[in-house]
C-alpha cells in the first residue's frame, strides 16, 4: 500500500509582507496539497506518510520564487478514508546580511584612583604626603552599543580585539580614547542560511585609558654604583623612621619641593588595533 498521487491545490488564505528589521520586509505563504493513497493503506501512517512525502515541501524547504520564504511548519488532516490534505506554511524572513546595522549610544560611570582635585592640586596632607586610602571619582564614558550580522565569525580576531584601543580617530573621538569592551558572536539561522549575529560594545574616554599616578614612593634615587645601577635612600621623618605613606617625588627620584606642581607618570597598558579590520562604519 502506497501513495498514489499528489496534487498542488493551491494557496491557504491569502500571502503577505511587512516591514521588519531595518530596511527589510518578511511575510508568510501557504500551499494546500493533497495526498492520495492505494486502498488499504494503513490509516494509522497515512498522515505522518503525507508529511514526509518527498513531493510536499519539507521543513526549512525554500520557495522556489523567494530564497528567503522556507517551510516553518506543515499539518495534515483527513479529507477521505484514502486521501489527506497537507498545508504547507511558508514564513519569510528578511536576509539578515542585508539589514542595517543597530547602533545605540549610552553612557556608564566608572571608579578610578585621582591624585589631583579639581583644581589640580594634590590630593595630601598638611606634611604633603598621600593619604592611606586612595581617592576615587566617578568618571563617565561614552558607550557605543553596536550589532550587525556577518556571513563569519573570527572568534580570534575577537580575542586580539577585546580591550583593545583605537589607532584612528572614530566616531568623533581621538586616537586611544576608544576601547572595546565586549566583542561577541552569536550563531543564527534564517532558512538555509547560517550567519552570525555579532555585538561590539565600545566604551569612549576624553582622557583616554592611560594609567596616570603622580610620581611618588617611599625613596629617593642618590646616585650611581660603579655598575651604572641606581642607588636609594629610603625617605624617613624628622625623627628617622622609615614613612607609613608615599612622598611626592620631582619626576627624577627626588623629593618635590613644597609648592611644586605634581608630576604625572603615565603608563599605557591596553594595546593598540586597527579597528577598520572590523569591517564597520567608523565615520559614525
Amino acid at each position: 500500500m502506497s501513495i498514489v498521487e499528489v496534487r498542488y491545490m493551491g494557496r491557504e488564505t491569502s500571502s503577505s509582507k511587512r516591514a521588519a528589521g531595518v530596511g527589510t520586509f518578511a511575510g508568510n505563504h501557504g500551499e494546500v496539497y493533497e495526498v492520495e493513497f492505494s486502498a488499504g493503506s494503513n490509516p494509522r501512517t497515512m498522515e505522518m506518510e503525507a508529511l514526509d512525502c518527498p513531493n510536499i515541501p519539507q521543513m526549512w524547504e525554500v520557495h522556489f520564487y523567494d530564497p528567503w520564504m522556507f517551510v516553518v511548519a506543515s499539518e495534515g488532516s483527513w479529507k477521505s478514508p484514502t486521501c489527506v490534505r497537507v498545508v504547507v506554511q511558508y514564513d519569510r524572513v528578511a536576509d539578515p546580511l542585508a539589514e542595517r546595522p543597530t547602533v545605540r549610544w549610552s553612557h556608564a560611570n566608572s571608579s578610578e584612583q585621582i591624585d589631583v582635585d579639581i583644581n589640580g592640586d594634590p590630593i595630601t596632607g598638611s606634611s604633603n604626603e598621600t593619604y592611606e586610602d586612595p581617592v576615587t571619582k566617578d568618571i563617565p564614558d561614552v558607550v557605543l552599543y553596536y550589532q550587525d550580522n556577518v556571513a563569519a565569525f573570527d572568534h580570534l580576531q575577537a580575542t586580539d580585539f577585546i580591550k583593545s584601543l583605537n589607532d584612528r580617530p572614530c566616531f568623533g573621538h581621538a586616537v586611544k580614547t576608544g576601547r572595546i569592551m565586549v566583542y561577541d558572536g552569536e550563531e543564527m539561522r534564517a532558512g538555509d542560511l547560517t550567519y552570525w549575529r555579532r555585538t561590539l560594545e565600545m566604551h569612549f574616554r576624553d582622557d583616554g585609558w592611560a594609567v596616570r599616578r603622580s610620581d611618588q614612593g617611599y625613596r629617593i634615587v642618590t646616585g650611581t654604583d660603579e655598575n651604572g645601577c641606581k642607588t636609594y635612600q629610603t625617605i624617613t621623618d624628622d625623627e628617622g623612621n622609615p614613612l607609613t605613606s608615599p612622598s611626592l617625588l620631582d619626576g627624577n627620584g627626588g623629593l618635590l619641593p613644597d609648592g611644586a606642581d605634581p608630576v604625572w607618570n603615565e603608563h599605557e597598558i591596553y594595546k593598540e588595533r586597527n579597528w577598520d579590520n572590523l569591517g564597520i562604519n567608523l565615520e559614525g
